[in-house]
């Protein structure tokens, strides 16, 4: 007796749209975020590390944290001119539009003693782990493993206090 064949599924895809290869790896540290509109369309977002922290951190030390998130990004994003996301955050298109040529320095020098400025508030000790989390975007748990976990969280919000006094917040 021949055996049958299966039978499609015509169940409908949760989402419409392309969102990258479906790899464990390009899916780390995002989610999908629905769009208006009728055709269940959705685009990948990359989560930043601030917003998953938000429940454990009290308001100042989220503002801290999205400060150093923040003037970490500017810093990059003037650094390599070209197609960076400098353009997005309407910092090249400034500096592009200038007469100047010595704009982009100024616009560069302006992030990177921003940076200077927010992590000076950041203990020596505590440096690598915020520079883990809020500059490279990577979760706790790649930086330590086990109890020791616990010992960084701490120092975390430490040094995200120490941020948000240093910015009067």
């Amino acid at each position: 007796m021949a055996k049958r064949k299966k039978r499609a599924t015509t169940k409908p895809l949760p989402w419409n749209g392309d969102h990258g290869t479906e790899t464990a790896l390009a899916k780390a540290g995002t989610e999908l975020e629905e769009l208006e509109g009728p055709n269940r369309m959705a685009r990948r977002r990359r989560v930043q590390q601030s917003a998953r922290w938000r429940n454990r951190l009290s308001n100042r030390q989220y503002q801290a944290a999205l400060a150093i998130e923040e003037a970490y990004q500017r810093a990059q994003a003037l650094g390599s001119g070209g197609d960076s996301i400098g353009k997005y955050m309407d910092l090249q298109c400034t500096v592009d539009s200038s007469p100047k040529p010595s704009a982009t320095v100024a616009a560069q020098i302006d992030a990177v003693s921003r940076l200077a400025h927010v992590m000076s508030g950041v203990h020596i000790d505590a440096r690598p782990v915020i520079e883990h989390i809020f500059w490279h975007q990577r979760p706790m748990r790649d930086f330590v493993q086990g109890r020791g976990h616990y010992n960084h969280s701490a120092q975390v919000k430490v040094a995200l206090d120490l941020v948000a006094n240093k910015l009067r917040y």
